[in-house]
């Protein structure tokens, strides 16, 4: 019989892209910390676990993208598609996972909302540490109260260590009888831009038309099959910011979803704009690349071209004064670094009205709601980038909504103090 690894199993569970990222963020440094004292494996309960096994953590259990990606409970559409794709399926063999494999893990890290904290308490019974980024006191209408009292019972463990997203958060679980911390916000973690990167992104910009110094918008279409869709209409604005102000306002994409097959430049096509191939030898580098430069097929934009760059999405948020943004992390990272962020409802599954008012509400005084049109979306960045004293408010705003960064290296020493002491 094979003697058992001494070091200890910690699993990772994450429901949701986002939460995957900040579950990657987090495991790394706890790799970083803890070295050969923790094995750690990744859960994904939400797609294909995509941003672990990009940071090398071994990704188990069953996984399937479904059409919500994720966001099922926004519609009631959403969630049929997902049942009709086989999500109930995939739902009940992630819980026999769960059950069979169990005893190979010695603690949970949960990342997310109440799934990871549930399916511990229910099922894996775990000492666990819990990260839970998607809840916010903020978000509740006046007059309800936050959730029902019974799903947070979980807390009431004393195995279980949790981390929430904000001080009015902590203060309500504290009123209803629940122990938490708040060591500031992992999301505003791991956006420090690299040189090389940001110098290739500045390069890309200008190759573009930029002079260095008029404002730049960053377009954030989202990380999911929704970006193909809502990248049309954020390009539409971006013509519409370009004709307004001369050409002074220019743009670059931070790309996320995997294009295996050609289907960003067939998107566009569509739409009207053409997909310019850049030069080979700058198209590349660590962690990225530009997948093109989108230019308008009409020729009543002259001049106007939009780089469409993957794995520089803190170099263009260093860069850029305002975002355009159908997205639920990147928009929250983007305003918490000062950056006031536009938002429209999209034409997928992602951004429904339902989505917009719990953001609104989240993010309230750092971004703005504008009607679905190019116009109305390039009117409301226009009246941002133009007031200096809305411009100073909504970053302000941001900046205080979202928290301090540093909450990945405290969760983090917290994880290896408890399980590799």
């Amino acid at each position: 019989m094979r003697p058992r690894d001494p070091s200890k199993a910690v699993l990772f569970l994450s429901n949701g892209h986002g939460e995957d990222a900040i579950g990657a963020q987090i495991a790394q440094r706890v790799q970083a910390l803890a070295g050969d004292r923790l094995r750690l494996l990744a859960f994904p309960l939400v797609g294909a676990g995509d941003s672990y096994r990009r940071a090398g953590i071994p990704v188990v259990g069953p996984q399937a993208e479904l059409p919500s990606g994720g966001f099922a409970y926004l519609s009631l559409r959403n969630t049929l598609r997902d049942l009709l794709a086989g999500g109930a399926g995939l739902a009940v063999r992630q819980l026999r996972f769960a059950r069979r494999h169990r005893h190979q893990w010695d603690a949970v890290v949960g990342v997310g909302d109440r799934v990871s904290l549930q399916l511990n308490h229910l099922i894996l019974k775990k000492p666990m540490v819990w990260v839970a980024i998607a809840y916010s006191v903020r978000v509740v209408p006046p007059g309800k109260r936050f959730g029902n009292p019974r799903r947070w019972r979980p807390l009431r463990d004393p195995g279980i260590d949790a981390f929430v997203r904000d001080p009015d958060t902590q203060a309500a679980l504290k009123e209803m009888g629940y122990r938490t911390e708040y060591v500031g916000n992992a999301m505003r973690d791991a956006l420090a831009p690299n040189a090389d990167t940001l110098r290739r992104v500045e390069a890309a910009l200008g190759a573009a038309g930029w002079d260095g110094a008029s404002p730049v918008v960053a377009l954030l279409p989202g990380s999911r099959k929704d970006a193909f869709l809502n990248l049309p209409g954020q390009l539409e604005v971006l013509r519409t910011l370009h004709a307004e102000t001369a050409g002074r306002v220019r743009g670059a994409v931070a790309w996320a979803p995997a294009d295996p097959s050609g289907a960003l430049a067939e998107t566009l096509a569509r739409a009207g704009w053409r997909l310019q191939a850049t030069e080979p030898a700058s198209d590349r580098w660590q962690g990225g690349s530009a997948e093109g430069v989108a230019i308008p097929v009409d020729p009543t934009s002259p001049g106007l071209a939009v780089p469409i760059l993957r794995g520089a999405f803190a170099e263009i948020l260093a860069l850029c004064s305002a975002v355009i943004g159908q997205a639920g992390t990147a928009v929250e990272q983007a305003v918490g670094l000062g950056k006031p962020a536009v938002t429209f409802q999209g034409a997928g599954m992602q951004v429904t009205p339902r989505f917009l008012t719990v953001q609104e509400r989240l993010l309230r005084g750092a971004i703005a709601l504008a009607e679905p049109s190019p116009e109305e979306v390039a009117r409301e960045a226009l009246a941002i980038l133009f007031d200096p004293e809305r411009y100073r408010s909504m970053s302000e705003a941001g900046k205080r909504l979202m928290g301090p960064p540093g909450a990945t290296d405290t969760i983090a020493r917290r994880i290896v103090q408890r399980f590799a002491p």
